[in-house]
């Protein structure tokens, strides 16, 4: 028996409940053994020579007694999978969940430590898209295999997520759990995974937490072991980071609990606000278009820039929500202020959302030059995740009459291809590049290249960052079309004529009149 089939045979407590494997579960046929037929039916039963002395009440019987038996197996076998992994045969998400609440109750009634481990297989993607999904779910058995191999009598293992393990430890304190989880390492590294398609090298890594010393619940642990593995990007693969306890980490994430209430809350109670701030023309310094910034009204009157809060958002998977209200607003301004241009961001789930056009179109009505006074930015980072997508995101907008920009450009790796193929009207060069290129030639030289670059492709380019008039003179000089920063206008935060005014708003009028 190959190594393969040991793996799959140890992880596999459930093949006798299979469909494929056990014949029981199977449609019953009429060619039931002499054996099968006396154990069902009875001992009492006359001997019967291949089924030829059966009546046929006793054929009725035996069928309807087969399928009760294959309900039966069928009913053990869902009650297996509601408990288990599938195709590890672990212990799935929510008892595991159980067992980890059951640990810590122990723990703290019995005065000993604990500790709860996630592993993460760290390729997984990598092999999927090489080697398909089916080798794919091949490792994912055999480092379930090697570390539930690993572990000792009582620990309990289960599967977490797709590529993710939880692993409960009783009796296992810091000490212990540093050298738990270099052996746990060390089971997957040093024993190679071997697969039907050959040897595949994979390595994982780990987060963990002591219990009940940082973790009080369930939910805690898991929480606070997601956040060590996290951490453990910012070292190699085949790494384990142990949680520890940080005043200043603790009030950082305080904090953001807070910012994602106050976005819910937000977001119900309409207190989302654009900011703008001015595109001028690099010649004229006349604006262009106006960035809209968004801010976030908290309940105290403190106004939010997004920067504090869109990567909190975007965790939570609120961005898109975010994308919808950021559009009502922009296109209730432009119908208020008909020489009003705006320029919006939207994030990678909006480039993937057809309903969102849906929307532009209706907020937008019969009147196609509010839609031809927006301009839409997509981030260099987003467009190149999925070029395909985002070119038909673009094509879709320009039918529309809306213009599209690439944002942040420069701060990915889109090539001279990518810039063809996505057809923007507008590049907006990243302010990495901005900042310094007075004193730094090599921003000075790539500056450039992306100029000719889009004049080439007859697309306009901000330049973002300009925060003196002597940046803003240099790169008029290089060939600049518009620029954007605090030298050229501070974003200001404004309301719509038919909202209720405050001393920190203005209206769309007046900020425009102030950035002129």
């Amino acid at each position: 028996m190959s190594d393969i089939e040991n793996q799959n045979q140890a992880v596999f407590k459930k093949s006798d409940l299979s469909d494929e494997q056990s014949p029981q579960a199977e449609s019953p046929d009429n060619s039931a053994t002499l054996e099968e037929i006396n154990r069902i039916l009875g001992d009492d039963t006359p001997p019967a020579l291949n089924g030829v002395n059966l009546t046929a009440e006793q054929l009725g019987s035996l069928d309807t007694m087969l399928e009760n038996e294959n309900e039966c197996i069928e009913t053990v076998r869902l009650k297996y999978l509601s408990e288990h992994d599938e195709l590890t045969g672990q212990k799935n998400r929510i008892k595991l969940h159980e067992a980890l609440e059951e640990q810590i109750v122990w723990s703290r009634k019995n005065n000993l430590f604990g500790s709860f481990v996630i592993a993460a297989i760290d390729n997984l993607s990598i092999i999927n898209d090489t080697f398909g999904y089916q080798l794919g779910d091949e490792v994912i058995a055999a480092v379930a295999y090697q570390l539930a191999k690993a572990l000792r009598k009582h620990d309990v293992i289960g599967r977490y997520s797709a590529n993710k393990f939880g692993l409960i430890l009783p009796r296992c304190g810091p000490d212990a759990l540093h050298s738990t989880a270099l052996r746990l390492l060390n089971s997957i590294a040093d024993e190679p995974i071997r697969t039907s398609k050959g040897i595949i090298p994979v390595t994982i890594s780990i987060g963990g937490v002591v219990m009940p010393q940082y973790a009080n619940s369930a939910q805690e642990a898991v929480s606070r072991s997601l956040e060590a593995l996290d951490n453990t990007k910012r070292k190699s693969a085949n790494s384990y980071v142990v949680y520890e306890h940080s005043s200043e980490r603790e009030a950082h994430r305080q904090r953001n609990l807070q910012i994602a209430d106050e976005i819910i809350s937000a977001l119900n109670d309409k207190r989302m606000h654009l900011s703008l701030q001015p595109i001028v023309d690099a010649s004229t310094r006349k604006a262009k278009h106006y960035e809209c910034l968004l801010v976030m009204e908290c309940n105290d009157g403190e106004m939010i820039p997004a920067g504090e809060f869109l990567p909190i958002a975007e965790k939570l998977g609120l961005c898109r929500l975010i994308d919808y209200r950021t559009l009502e607003l922009a296109i209730d301004l432009l119908k208020e202020d008909e020489a009003l241009h705006l320029a919006l961001n939207v994030s990678s789930l909006t480039t993937n959302d057809p309903n969102w056009l849906i929307v532009m179109r209706a907020k937008a009505g019969r009147d196609r030059s509010v839609i031809e006074r927006l301009m839409v930015e997509i981030t260099e980072t987003v467009s190149i995740n999925d070029l395909e997508e985002t070119a038909s995101f673009v094509a879709s907008l320009r039918d529309l009459g809306c213009s599209v920009a690439i944002d942040d450009f420069g701060a990915g790796y889109s090539s001279y291809k990518n810039l063809r193929v996505l057809d923007v009207d507008v590049v907006k060069i990243d302010g990495d590049f901005i900042k310094d290129i007075l004193q730094c030639k090599e921003d000075q030289i790539f500056v450039g290249s992306l100029i000719a670059l889009a004049k080439s492709f007859d697309m306009k380019t901000v330049a973002e960052w300009v925060d003196n008039e002597e940046t803003a003179c240099f790169l008029r000089d290089m060939g600049i079309d518009y620029l954007q920063g605090f030298a050229m206008g501070r974003p200001k935060v404004v309301q719509l004529k038919s909202q209720k005014q405050d001393a920190s708003s203005e209206t769309t009028e007046e900020a425009v009149a102030q950035a002129q």
